[in-house]
């Protein structure tokens, strides 16, 4: 009879749906199924046995910012897993950095703006004009870091249970870029340390490959990057799971 309990109580668990929610830059998203958050959910699909739902909430080009409006339009109760990525575009040297139009959520007008934004931008490049403006990352390190723990804070409301795995930025081809994404990873992995979570350096997943294997270009991941960080991404699901 005990075992017959123990049977029902594995088989109940097998067929149980897991729910992931995904919220990031363009390495979230990826292509098609050409993404993390899909290929992680295929192993542990396999190895759990069970239903494994995903909603993406990645998109091209959004920062932390954007990711503070994305949670707004997530169901999170009944989530288990949040898997969590930024820090690419958050990075990235601009002019003027200020002036800023969000990618989400957009419209003709917002997108005409940024069309305008980046002529200017792109004429302010030169070394002269760029001792006289202001130049710096899109969302500073004091923000993002506040943007990271308000989005967590958002989906804890709902569903204190949910287990946290961020995961750094892809590393681009540019050493001094990489340099200010370091301390953007920094920023994540102590924000997984804070929230219980874990942290996964995706340098790290990368590095020992040749770049042409790992990015399709400058900085997206490949269909063999994105498998090989999913994979690096399940013992520390599973250890999360478990707890």
């Amino acid at each position: 009879m005990k075992n017959n309990h123990s049977n029902s109580l594995r088989n109940a668990r097998d067929i149980e749906a897991l729910n992931i929610l995904a919220i990031g830059d363009c390495n979230t998203c990826g292509i098609g199924n050409q993404n993390v958050p899909d290929m992680l959910s295929q192993h542990l699909r396999t190895y759990r046995n069970m239903e494994i739902n995903v909603t993406n909430l990645g998109a091209a080009m959004h920062t932390s910012r954007e990711g503070m409006e994305r949670v707004q339009e997530a169901t999170s109760s009944g989530t288990r897993l949040l898997l969590l990525s930024f820090g690419l575009v958050d990075a990235w040297i601009t002019s003027i950095p200020k002036l800023y139009i969000s990618y989400y959520p957009d419209n003709p007008i917002k997108r005409q703006g940024r069309k305008l934004l980046k002529s200017l931008k792109k004429k302010l490049r030169s070394q002269t004009l760029r001792k006289l403006i202001p130049v710096g990352p899109v969302v500073e390190e004091h923000e993002f870091r506040a943007n990271v723990s308000q989005i967590i804070e958002e989906l804890l409301t709902t569903t204190p249970q949910l287990k946290i795995l961020i995961w750094g930025a892809a590393p681009t081809q540019d050493e001094a870029r990489n340099a200010i994404l370091n301390r953007y990873d920094e920023i994540l992995r102590d924000t997984a340390t804070r929230y219980n979570g874990r942290y996964l350096d995706t340098k790290e997943i990368v590095k020992p490959f040749p770049r042409e294997r790992m990015f399709d270009d400058a900085v997206h991941l490949s269909e063999e990057a994105c498998q090989l960080v999913a994979k690096a991404m399940l013992p520390l699901a599973e250890e999360l799971l478990k707890q």
